[in-house]
């Protein structure tokens, strides 16, 4: 699956990923040079510290002055306040920096996807986009905390000790400043191991969530298929995976902080046996060597926590670089350009007055990947191919000429097989796939060449399968509208003949209707979404299989849906019907049928 690969492409190059990850605080630059200067800060804060306790051990006490101690106390108790006060202030300025650049990240990807076309989506694993877009831009928020809150300061602080420990002893501050080093390339070596196996943890988990998200949307079909007994192994499989998985992640993240903190403790140890050594020889002072201690005990603490870091560090790396690689995939999808050109005003906008015509347009879908073709949630997923996507590398639709006159209102209706083409033609005249050869004129110009968007907000359309989220009867009918006046919502319902109905809810249109329109028959819900289309007041109108939900009464009591509207002061609107009905197509100016990629007309049914 496309997005798993982009995880395991551990030998790419990281500066790409560096470079996205610096531009999501565009305009924020001068937060992370303050933030850095406010770590600066606090470690310079810390660093007189053990030449106060120097001071304190080897001058203060042996002396008996009880003033120059109080004094190297008050002093440390200052510094030690001011480095919590600038260790807040950096936190504030760090939180409100990092949550800016992550709500960036995240608006740029929801932008991506509304800017994506329906070629993007059905060549995506849909679940675990969702589940990666969810997860892995909360795995960044925790990188950036752990980089800017533990590690940067963790490290700066580091370096000043060394500084220190170099002033209070060079030969000590020089073997763990060479120490170093090695201790760093254990680290690393470690944290390789540990990305293989957040990798892991991180597609078990995309698998888990998948599944639960398939067993919340197909329960029916698990229980009309009897499937429990298989879905119950399925699902345990995937948690059993996760935990082995997040398991071994955790234990290894484990492994290496007490490895590293272990290792910490031993060199504490050995310096302080070394300088005992240099004391016992009279090179070096008790306070010199309490001095010392105390700046390696600090050290200590800050190269921990930038060690601790290392695993938010390592996880929200590998999700940066597959939200980097979804940004990319969606950048470069055909319409995410046709969004860019639009931005930069270099698409047309136009009223559709006259006619959309097909000229000499042929399509096909890419050979299907056998990787994209797997059981509900299996491991080897992809996404769902369209409906009427053939089995082989043939055109769906072959050379097709057709126009519709939108002038005269003309009524057209379109038939055909399952399978044969006719949700494609839709989806082609809505600018969701553009055609291999040829062209669709929209007034006389490509389709390719306007703002998709204007030209969407013409054109009505009513699916066979009704889209219905779980909101009220009124967020489903106006859902994309900016303004809408109550008295057209009202008649387009009345058009849709769902008004009476909706009335008759226990709270109108107010009423909540379940997820997926749970709570509607599906004639309801066929009702719903097409008052939703008539209250755009298109000047096309697309309507696919119409009636498949609509008894006989409804049927007669709707025909000014796909009639001129002579009796209204009104445009009305042109119509393309994809149907079988007989009485639809009796009614239709033109009729085609959609054979073997060609558009046939039929003789009038009148």
């Amino acid at each position: 699956m496309k997005l798993i690969a982009k995880e395991k492409t551990s030998g790419a190059s990281i500066r790409p990923e560096l470079r996205f990850f610096a531009s999501l605080f565009k305009g924020g630059k001068g937060q992370i040079l303050l933030s850095i200067m406010l770590s600066c800060l606090q470690s310079l804060s810390l660093l007189p510290i053990a030449f106060l306790v120097n001071r304190a051990v080897g001058i203060a006490i042996p002396q008996k002055n009880l003033g120059s101690l109080l004094a190297v106390i008050g002093g440390m108790a200052a510094l030690t306040l001011l480095s919590g006060a600038l260790q807040l202030w950096n936190k504030r300025i760090s939180i409100r920096m990092i949550k800016e650049a992550v709500a960036n990240l995240r608006i740029q990807l929801v932008k991506a996807q509304l800017q994506s076309s329906r070629k993007y989506y059905t060549k995506e694993d849909l679940d675990t986009l969702h589940s990666r877009i969810v997860q892995d831009t909360f795995r960044v928020d925790s990188m950036a905390e752990a980089l800017f809150n533990q590690a940067i300061p963790g490290v700066l602080i580091t370096l000043g000790l060394f500084a220190v420990m170099l002033k209070l002893n060079w030969i000590l501050g020089l073997l763990c400043l060479v120490a170093a080093p090695i201790f760093a390339v254990g680290v690393l070596n470690m944290s390789h191991r540990l990305k293989t196996l957040i990798q892991s943890f991180h597609g078990d988990f995309s698998r888990y969530s998948k599944g639960v998200k398939f067993l919340l949307d197909s329960n029916e079909l698990i229980k009309i298929s009897t499937a429990e007994s298989t879905e119950y192994q399925r699902q345990r499989d995937a948690i059993e995976n996760l935990r082995s998985s997040h398991s071994a992640a955790l234990w290894f993240s484990s492994v290496l902080h007490v490895s590293q903190q272990v290792l910490l403790m031993l060199a504490g140890a050995a310096s302080l046996l070394i300088g005992g050594y240099f004391v016992v020889q009279g090179t070096f002072s008790i306070g010199e060597l309490i001095a010392f201690y105390a700046a390696l005990g600090i050290l200590n603490s800050n190269a921990r926590s930038a060690i601790d870091a290392v695993p938010s560090l390592v996880e929200g790396f590998e999700s940066l670089r597959v939200l980097h690689g979804i940004l990319e995939e969606a950048h470069r999808d055909e319409e995410h350009l046709v969004a860019e050109r639009e931005t930069t005003g270099s698409t047309v906008h136009l009223k559709i007055e006259h006619s959309i015509a097909f000229e000499a347009v042929s399509f096909r879908y890419p050979v299907a990947n056998s990787t994209k073709n797997s059981t509900v949630n299996g491991t080897a997923t992809g996404g769902a191919a369209p409906k009427d996507a053939p089995l082989k590398d043939a055109p769906l639709i072959d050379g097709i000429d057709f126009s519709i006159d939108i002038a005269s209102n003309e009524i057209v209706t379109i038939a055909g097989l399952s399978g044969s083409g006719k949700s494609t033609l839709m989806y082609l005249l809505l600018g969701f796939y553009a055609p291999d050869k040829g062209r669709i004129l929209v007034d006389g110009v490509d389709l390719r060449e306007l703002s998709l968007a204007e030209y969407r907000r013409q054109i009505g359309v009513v699916l066979q399968d009704p889209l219905i989220f779980a909101g009220t009867v009124r967020e489903n009918i106006v859902y994309g509208l900016e303004s809408y006046e109550e008295q057209d919502l009202v008649q387009a319902c009345r058009d849709a003949m769902i008004y009476d109905v909706i009335l008759a809810m226990e709270h109108g249109f107010e009423t909540p209707i379940g997820e997926s329109g749970m709570t509607l028959s599906g004639g309801q819900r066929q009702r719903i979404a097409i008052a939703r289309a008539l209250l755009r007041k298109p000047r096309l109108l697309i309507l696919d299989e119409p009636t498949n939900h609509l008894d006989e009464t409804l049927i007669a009591q709707m025909q000014s849906l796909w009639t001129r509207r002579d009796d209204r002061h009104e445009p009305g609107w042109a119509c393309i019907v994809i149907s079988h009905d007989r009485i639809l197509r009796g009614l239709a100016d033109v009729s085609y049928v959609l054979k073997k990629g060609k558009l046939l007309r039929e003789p009038s049914l009148s």
